[in-house]
């Protein structure tokens, strides 16, 4: 098991398939390097990175079909094995046409999801400027503990009237719960994920829909489900 000595001591270290791979995974090793050539040539040869590429082809250059195992450096081939299967899995909801690697339920919906939390947010923050207040005061001329103080029902000793007067709050947006529908709706289009496949839907359940209609509603989620599984 490895591979020849010989030929690994004679490749280079500087290559640019090796910087793209530690700029690739930088983020998994917890790498930040202002140069990647520091972090590629430590100055020993025992501790130097080389990117390797393992990869496999079907053929028939040996006078038959088969399936080889190839490593490669730097476009050169290091070692070359017979197979009998790739040894791995893939899986992805969402495939992406010429590529291995697709897309999960989280690409499909992260943006759905951050718009979402930032109107959720909105409401919130909304609440608790309407329940806690800012205020305008005159200085010098109100009780600073006091009006510090946001007790329900407590007091603000002032020396006027006029003193602390309350700063004008701006009340949520039109229209925030079609925000929160649309956010909702995008999220079932886009995953097939949805009330009436889950049963929770009151629209569809009605006495005035037949039974076909409620099974075809049904059915066409099962469907979208089962696509995902296939994949």
């Amino acid at each position: 098991m490895g591979f020849d000595p010989d030929i690994v001591d004679a490749l280079a270290v500087t290559s640019s398939d090796i910087e793209a791979g530690v700029i690739a995974n930088s983020r998994v090793n917890n790498l930040s390097p202002l140069n990647v050539s520091d972090t590629i040539m430590t100055g020993d040869n025992e501790t130097d990175k080389l990117w390797l590429h393992e990869n496999y082809i079907k053929t028939s250059v040996l006078g038959r079909d088969e399936l080889l195992q190839v490593f490669t450096v730097q476009n050169q081939i290091i070692d070359v094995n017979i197979v009998n299967e790739v040894p791995f899995s893939t899986f992805t909801p969402f495939p992406i046409p010429g590529s291995l690697w697709g897309e999960s339920v989280y690409d499909v919906t992260k943006d759905l999801q951050d718009l979402g939390t930032s109107a959720l947010r909105l409401v919130i923050d909304n609440g608790i400027n309407a329940n806690f207040r800012r205020y305008v005061a005159v200085k010098g001329a109100y009780d600073r503990q006091s009006l510090m103080n946001n007790r329900p029902g407590s007091v603000i000793e002032a020396q006027s009237i006029d003193a602390v007067q309350p700063f004008p709050h701006h009340p949520l947006p039109q229209g925030i719960d079609l925000l929160f529908n649309y956010v909702d709706q995008e999220k079932e289009s886009r995953t097939g994920v949805n009330k009436a496949g889950q049963g929770l839907d009151p629209a569809v359940f009605k006495n005035d829909n037949s039974t076909a209609t409620v099974q075809m509603v049904m059915t066409a989620a099962l469907n979208r489900v089962r696509m995902v599984a296939r994949n």
